[in-house]
């Protein structure tokens, strides 16, 4: 499967996670729109508009979202300009390039595809996720292609999204996080 993987490259990876080896101009303009126009490694501006803090009582039910046993992180007020990511205590926990986690060892980029699942979620990972639903940033690429001003999440985890129609892991969150790692 490596093998596979290696030597379809790119083409395989948009066929696995977003339903069709043809989406990538459409893909590529999600991706643009968080890289930015300028494409130095700074991002897209508008991220600076992103606070990082602490998990706060959000809502009519007072929820926390670090209390869910699974929650890595949420974009919260998503729909404005100045949304709020918040950071839950688990990603760290997570795998990542270079880093094992009890029972396992350290995931490199060779073995990395094989052992793709949950665990090797990346804070980038999380990251992109999160950034992909914040409808200021993604509606100018996400309304006209797609009909809709962000991604929402359809299915998580890299087995459920390889499940999803082409028209579904386009509206998907995680379609676009496991594509970029």
């Amino acid at each position: 499967m490596v093998r596979i993987a290696l030597a379809l490259g790119r083409d395989f990876s948009l066929l696995l996670f977003i339903g069709n080896r043809y989406a990538d101009t459409q893909t590529a303009e999600v991706f643009k729109q968080i890289v930015g126009p300028k494409d130095d490694g700074h991002g897209n501006d508008p991220l600076g508009d992103i606070t990082v803090v602490k998990d706060f009582r959000h809502g009519s039910d007072n929820h926390l979202s670090c209390a869910d046993d699974d929650e890595l992180a949420e974009l919260r007020d998503y729909n404005t300009t100045k949304p709020k990511f918040i950071v839950c205590p688990l990603l760290f926990k997570k795998g990542a390039i270079g880093k094992g986690w009890e029972g396992a060892p350290a995931v490199t980029c060779d073995t990395w595809f094989p052992r793709i699942g949950y665990m090797t979620d990346t804070i980038g990972f999380v990251m992109l996720h999160e950034y992909t639903h914040w409808q200021t940033l993604m509606n100018p690429v996400m309304q006209p292609a797609f009909l809709r001003k962000a991604t929402i999440d359809v299915a998580s985890g890299a087995w459920k999204v390889r499940r999803l129609s082409r028209t579904q892991a386009t509206s998907n969150a995680d379609s676009y996080a496991w594509l970029a790692q």
